[in-house]
């Protein structure tokens, strides 16, 4: 592998070297270059680099390796911050993060592969409704059955505690977790305009709908594991 600070870097160095396509990856979500700064900002930029290739080699995918889905703990906190800053233009902060352990209607659950967090979903849990609020999977761990590993665990805890409904946004250009929401039952129920910024963009409302069977089960449509 080879690491780029930034998408520029990126990109520059595949100009140059062709034969590097598919070995350049950006660092960390993109550290920006101090060309021009001070002593102070060198030295921040080298204990980004630092802090990101740790947590880079730690995330390193293993053969064999699974996803352990647990509930968010204050160990995760760190990581999932991270997590926020690297996948959303407006991130939440750690100390939000931090005051969901406290909220009794909130339910997070983390990722877990080689007990690093590499993912999250969280949602809040109102009367007989879950409103789901986030759902990240770090850029290493992408398609390899994390984020619907994730979703299956909202869907037991719902089926579990009788909900009516799951329902989240996506942004109208994310064609790509629209599928996974559909594969995993979702189906859309409605738009919000303007619902985003940084850039600015439509929401999709998508919703997953629960029934009770005849004999009293609760039921959902089919989840992907």
């Amino acid at each position: 592998l080879i690491f780029a600070m930034t998408p520029r870097h990126e990109q520059a160095l595949i100009s140059a070297f062709p034969e590097c396509a598919g070995r350049v990856e950006v660092l960390g979500g993109g550290i920006p270059d101090p060309f021009g700064g001070g002593i102070e900002e060198y030295r921040f930029c080298r204990d980004r680099i630092l802090v990101a290739l740790r947590d880079r080699l730690a995330l390193a995918p293993r053969q064999g390796g699974g996803f352990e889905i647990i509930r968010m703990q204050a160990q995760h906190l760190d990581a999932l911050a991270r997590l926020e800053a690297m996948c959303f233009s407006k991130p939440w902060s750690r100390d939000s993060l931090a005051s969901e352990l406290e909220n009794p209607v909130a339910v997070f659950f983390v990722a877990q592969a080689d007990g690093a967090a590499v993912g999250y979903a969280g949602m809040h849990h109102v009367v007989d409704e879950g409103y789901i609020d986030n759902i990240a999977v770090h850029p290493l761990y992408r398609r390899r059955g994390a984020a619907n590993a994730l979703l299956a665990r909202l869907d037991r805890y719902a089926v579990k505690n009788g909900l009516a409904f799951l329902t989240l946004e996506v942004r109208r250009s994310n064609k790509e977790a629209q599928r996974l929401y559909a594969r995993n039952g979702f189906v859309k129920a409605g738009e919000r305009r303007d619902f985003y910024v940084a850039p600015p963009e439509d929401a999709v409302i998508m919703t997953k709908y629960y029934a009770d069977t005849p004999d009293g089960e609760r039921i959902g449509s089919q989840t992907n594991e």
